[in-house]
């Protein structure tokens, strides 16, 4: 690799100037899979593929090129000072492979401390793991079955590959809290992890990822203190909800024109038999808009949920056993917050027109009392015809 290097560099491809600020170049390619429940066969989900090059500090490169094997030219994009990136997303493995075959990529840094520099990342051949990974369909029946506080063990496939950089690694996300809850990596025969009870929350939605993994070290030439790797992923996503406990109130709550809520908080009520307010908290919707909270409540209760400018929603709830599978959408256009979309809330709306996130006024109350902030229905940093197709849409509709 070296003596090739060597030899672009004498016939002009890769200049010679060399960075010693370059900590990294990585190409990642993924095959992603979905694993719906027990017993059910992953399925492909997404083919993509990564380019990595980081620097040591900010300002070593204004931007970054790549040239691929075949001649087709990147632009890596900067979203943080020392890391350029790229990713790219294929509807097959052999459209990937097509696009980034194994060989020689020239990476061209220009502006900055360091540029113009290049170097060059060469790889001989595609190493993808032999097999996908899969749940044990026993196991993975115990996770959504057993009670919460159980404590579980998961099994799936060994991935039985001998050689340096092959890695199985198992992760688990509560979707509800939004939060990682475990992480482990290990060589070859990692086939198993064990989920403490604790982890297991009555009503939370949790996402398994078991990795397959082969990675390359490889030489860069023309950065000589940067790692080269490249690595090959088989993925499977597996997700699961734990069973509900008497008292439990959990699920999904979606907000009509802003799909990704994560971090939204919505008000939860728990009514008695007279329809007055026994329990009232704020819960905050999690990854993909899921929820769950505890009460010492029972009995069959009505359970009324409301955001910011969404109408109410009830639903009824028997807390003698629980119930983890709520599923609303609430309707958008509620300016005011009187659980009625009215010419009140239009006038608002009507006021702040046009505005924008950053202007000086956005969120400055107009005369109806109310600011640009407040009449952005669909949370996009603008105040436009979408925030009054939603209102209209919804137009003398009322909370229940």
């Amino acid at each position: 690799m070296k003596a090739l290097f060597s030899a672009l560099c004498i016939s002009g491809v890769v200049a010679t100037l060399a960075s010693n600020n370059v900590s990294l170049v990585d190409l990642g390619y993924y095959a992603d899979f979905d694993q719906s429940g027990p017993f059910a066969t992953p399925e492909v989900r997404t083919h993509f593929h990564e380019t990595f090059l980081v620097t040591s500090g900010p300002g070593v490169f204004d931007s970054v090129g790549l040239q691929r094997p075949q001649g087709t030219q990147d632009n890596l994009s900067s979203f943080f000072p020392t890391q350029f990136e790229q990713r790219l997303f294929f509807p097959s493995q052999a459209d990937l492979e097509q696009a980034f075959p194994a060989g020689g990529y020239l990476f061209s840094g220009v502006g900055g401390s360091d540029g113009p520099s290049s170097g060059e990342l060469l790889f001989p051949a595609l190493l993808w793991p032999s097999e996908r990974p899969e749940i044990d369909g026993s196991t993975y029946s115990d996770l959504v079955t057993k009670s919460a506080g159980t404590e579980i063990m998961v099994r799936w496939n060994q991935y039985k590959v001998s050689g340096d950089g092959v890695t199985t690694t198992f992760i688990l996300e509560d979707l509800t809290a939004n939060t990682g809850v475990a992480f482990d990596r290990q060589p070859l025969v990692f086939d198993s992890f064990v989920i403490p009870g604790a982890d297991r929350k009555p009503g939370h939605r949790y996402l398994m990822q078991v990795w397959f993994a082969v990675t390359d070290n490889v030489f860069v030439g023309g950065f000589p203190s940067a790692d080269g790797e490249v690595t090959f992923h088989h993925r499977t996503f597996a997700p699961f909800a734990v069973p509900a406990d008497p008292g439990t109130v959990a699920g999904r709550i979606n907000l009509e024109g802003f799909p990704f809520a994560f971090g939204e908080p919505v008000q939860l009520e728990i009514l008695d038999s007279n329809g007055t307010v026994a329990e009232s908290v704020t819960t905050i919707l999690g990854n993909g808009n899921y929820f769950a909270h505890q009460t010492s409540l029972r009995g069959t209760r009505l359970v009324r949920f409301k955001a910011k400018t969404w109408l109410s929603q009830s639903v009824s709830v028997d807390l003698d056993s629980g119930f983890g599978d709520v599923d609303l959408t609430l309707k958008n256009g509620d300016i005011d917050g009187d659980n009625t979309v009215t010419i009140f809330d239009y006038i608002a709306l009507s006021e702040n027109f046009d505005e924008a996130f950053g202007e000086p006024t956005w969120d400055t109350p107009s005369g109806s009392g109310f600011s640009a902030q407040d009449c952005d229905l669909d949370r996009d940093g603008l105040i436009t015809i979408f925030d009054y197709i939603l209102l209209s849409g919804n137009f003398d509709e009322s909370g229940s």
